[in-house]
């Protein structure tokens, strides 16, 4: 007799699949989509896994149950269910049909209904990001977010110290450079930021050695531990970055450049990696400041006898 095929099986497969799937429009998923997908993938993975298919309402709607619980936000969930039913119905026969139709009953899931309006992260005040500094597990995150624009996947790819491959902070020279990204050209940059924040860095990050993760917090931990302590979610900290900066009028095109976001060629430009525009880039990060008081970083057993000694 055929054993049946579980749900982790056909995920298997379904991710696989996913570097060829090509849209209806003719283009293929972006990698930004597949890694979205790929999170979503592990969450249903970890849970039903062992579920054999067809999956049906009654599994989804205890999925969502414990996803209420867990203080997951709105378009995680329904992006989860989504997943599960293109997951069910990637298994075809010779005619294209799907052996595993999976007619999602939303009113009997209880899927939420993620409204655009609601998805759009408030823009985080000066005593936002304070508050949220306040909270260990996010402080690091909230800084670099708040005090460098970065996009919060880039954020959680950092190393300490700069190897030339990957994406890491550069303390020696007060930057962070982003070569791997997942979003457009532009994203792939050097992020220079104000010596205090570097500063700050150097304390956050001493127990960690060279080539090191900066954060092992996943994007779904993140998401939880924001709603745990009531906090804004992860993009309103890198938008109070661009507010800040435009109220304090930073160059237009510098701040495009700090952001990664993409940009129509410019006069300046053709000074691009020059040390007269590296100075200019510095010299405007430093002069539009944090925005907010960063908190004091805890000592450990070693600093303190390490401030001893420097003062015996």
């Amino acid at each position: 007799m055929t054993q049946p095929v579980t749900f982790n099986q056909a995920g298997r497969d379904w991710l696989v699949s996913l570097p060829t799937t090509i849209r209806r429009n003719g283009r293929p998923l972006s990698a930004n989509t597949r890694r979205i997908y790929a999170g979503n993938l592990a969450r249903l993975t970890g849970r039903i896994g062992r579920e054999p298919l067809p999956i049906t309402n009654r599994v989804l709607r205890d999925y969502v149950a414990w996803m209420r619980s867990e203080q997951y936000s709105a378009s995680q969930i329904a992006g989860d269910v989504v997943v599960a039913k293109l997951v069910c119905e990637s298994i075809r026969n010779e005619n294209g049909d799907c052996l595993y139709p999976l007619k999602l009953n939303h009113e009997f899931i209880v899927t939420p209904i993620v409204n655009p309006d609601e998805q759009d992260a408030p823009v985080a005040t000066r005593e936002d990001v304070e508050r949220a500094l306040a909270v260990p597990e996010v402080a690091g995150i909230v800084a670099i977010a708040a005090g460098g624009g970065l996009r919060i996947s880039e954020i959680l790819a950092l190393k300490v110290g700069d190897d030339g491959v990957a994406d890491g902070w550069d303390p020696d020279n007060a930057a962070i450079h982003i070569r791997q990204t997942l979003k457009t050209p532009s994203a792939a940059r050097t992020v220079y930021i104000c010596e205090e924040l570097n500063r700050w860095l150097r304390g956050f990050t001493r127990h960690l050695a060279p080539g090191s993760p900066m954060f092992s917090t996943s994007l779904s931990e993140l998401y939880r531990l924001l709603a745990k302590s009531s906090l804004l979610p992860c993009h309103s900290y890198r938008r109070f970055f661009a507010t800040h900066r435009d109220e304090n009028a930073m160059n237009e095109q510098v701040l495009k450049s700090l952001m990664g976001h993409k940009k129509k060629r410019d006069t300046t430009d053709r000074y691009k990696g020059t040390a007269s525009r590296i100075n200019f880039v510095r010299t405007e990060v430093e002069r539009c400041g944090l925005g907010f008081t960063l908190p004091i970083v805890q000592r450990t057993e070693t600093s303190v006898e390490e401030r001893e000694l420097v003062t015996a």
